[in-house]
């Protein structure tokens, strides 16, 4: 009763959509988005969770319980109906989610600054990709990236790296640099757990 009673508040107190014998929130926030699992948690009024219907117009709503994911396949508008048992009647009661594209990932080296320590920048390791102010948990992975660097002298280096740990060349290019030599990172590939490929903006340094 407390989980429920923590639910239906939580629902109140964001401006979620709910009725008097059903309520259905979205984990995050209340919005859904492409791409990803969004965990959405569903309660009805003296029913087993197990026992409630749950169907979009918009993607597959996966899982048996409480606790389920919507997968949309388009932005937009998804429409979430909600099926259960009121008293030996069956009830719908229908929510909408505003349905939107996940941001793009940034990529990060260290800190993830664009100014950053010369010895710091050649003890790194590795190199990552992160949502920004994202709510959903999101594992990526960096398949490959190109680093290309530019020294006040004007010499110009170029390495390409695969996967996310840095390989010897790149540090060997890295311990090249010099304070205020500058780094770019570009032809950034990542993708995420369900194999989807993501191309992300370079990334310009500076070293100091």
């Amino acid at each position: 009763m407390k989980t429920i009673t923590q639910i239906l508040l939580f629902i109140l107190l964001n401006t979620f959509s709910y009725s008097q014998t059903v309520a259905l929130a979205a984990d995050k926030m209340n919005m859904l988005y492409i791409g990803v699992d969004n965990p959405i948690t569903i309660v009805a009024e003296n029913t087993d969770c197990s026992k409630i219907k749950v169907v979009s117009d918009n993607g597959t709503i996966e899982g048996t319980g409480c606790k389920r994911i919507a997968k949309p396949n388009d932005y937009g508008i998804a429409k979430i109906t909600v099926e259960y048992n009121l008293k030996g009647k069956t009830k719908y009661t229908l929510f909408n989610f505003r349905v939107k594209e996940i941001p793009p990932p940034i990529f990060k080296i260290g800190t993830g600054q664009r100014r950053m320590p010369l010895i710091a920048l050649k003890n790194q390791e590795y190199v990552r990709a992160e949502f920004e102010n994202f709510p959903l948990d999101v594992h990526l992975t960096i398949d490959s990236f190109t680093v290309c660097t530019f020294s006040k002298d004007s010499t110009y280096q170029k390495v390409k790296n695969i996967g996310n740990t840095i390989s010897k060349e790149v540090k060997k290019l890295f311990a090249s640099l010099k304070p205020e030599d500058e780094i770019l990172f570009m032809d950034i590939s990542s993708h995420k757990t369900n194999g989807e490929v993501l191309s992300l903006e370079p990334v310009l340094m500076r070293v100091y």
